[in-house]
């Protein structure tokens, strides 16, 4: 006299089987729609993209505030907020970083979450997924990729207004419902964002294995000099200063490479983490001379 055959308490040990084996489904075919990898961009990949594909935006706002550092146009206090020097800047992502500074002074932490969004952020994505180093799903793969999560929900449906007319108890299959539309909206937005494709990844563990100073002659890669290619590959925390390092606090943890000893392709340090060459360096204070400082 069960509904379908089947009891309540059975019913829902079988739903939750089945959305287990719908989430390693779905993970598994999304997966296969990234199998085939690109081929390796022709063109140098720039700085900023390079940042993008290491850490993502924060990482290209980290590059960036590097170079400012260096190229004089913002300060490093002790706390590790960031004052502007009343240089000029022409790069649009400078002149933004540059206002918020101006606002008020900031962390490296606070202008990372001021400038997430910016602008600049889906035209790196663009390019990158034009080389074919990211890669976001279309509306028909996200289609295919959540069909067995609507297949699994219209059955918990159905059993659910049969349970309702049935007046028998459905508390924990609605919750099961709940828990199968929580997934569906969280699969269905996680595709907006754009991930690394396998060429992608391989591509960032050659510039990794590689280091800042070789990477350009190894891969099509814009040369990494100064500090904003070393923060680049190593975050913050590779900055050749190591005050000016330990004042803006380390990037969003990724796997690092330590070069607080190595001032870039260019330059040669001393103990104390000056730069000579073009460009000096004080504790506490930013470099001038060796890295562009324009757009």
């Amino acid at each position: 006299m069960e509904p379908w055959g089947i009891s309540g308490p059975q019913f829902v040990w079988l739903y939750i089987v089945g959305l287990l084996a719908v989430l390693v489904v779905s993970f598994w075919v999304r997966r296969r729609f990234w199998s085939v990898p690109p081929p390796p961009p022709q063109a140098p990949v720039s700085i900023e993209e390079l940042a993008f594909l290491t850490g993502g935006m924060n990482r290209v706002v980290d590059a960036t505030i590097a170079r400012l550092v260096e190229c004089g146009v913002l300060r490093v206090q002790r706390d590790g907020t960031l004052q502007h020097t009343g240089t000029s800047v022409r790069n649009a992502l400078d002149s933004e970083i540059v206002q918020v500074v101006r606002r008020h002074p900031q962390t490296a932490p606070q202008i990372r979450r001021a400038l997430r969004q910016h602008s600049i952020a889906e035209d790196i994505r663009r390019r990158l997924g034009d080389r074919g180093l990211l890669h976001r799903e279309n509306f028909g793969q996200k289609l295919v990729i959540q069909l067995p999560v609507m297949v699994l929900g219209a059955i918990g449906t159905a059993r659910l207004v049969n349970g309702l007319e049935a007046n028998r108890p459905v508390g924990l299959l609605t919750g099961l419902l709940f828990i199968t539309l929580l997934f569906f909206l969280f699969r269905w937005k996680m595709p907006q964002r754009f991930i690394s494709t396998k060429s992608g990844k391989q591509f960032v563990d050659r510039v990794r294995q590689a280091g800042p100073s070789q990477a350009h002659r190894l891969l099509p890669v814009a040369a990494l000099t100064g500090a904003a290619g070393l923060v680049v590959v190593g975050g913050l925390e590779a900055f050749p200063d190591d005050e000016i390092a330990t004042a803006l606090g380390p990037s969003a943890p990724i796997n690092t490479v330590s070069s607080s000893s190595s001032c870039g392709s260019s330059s040669s340090c001393s103990s104390s983490s000056s730069c000579s060459s073009s460009s000096s360096c004080s504790s506490g204070s930013s470099c001038g001379g060796g890295s562009s400082c324009g757009g």
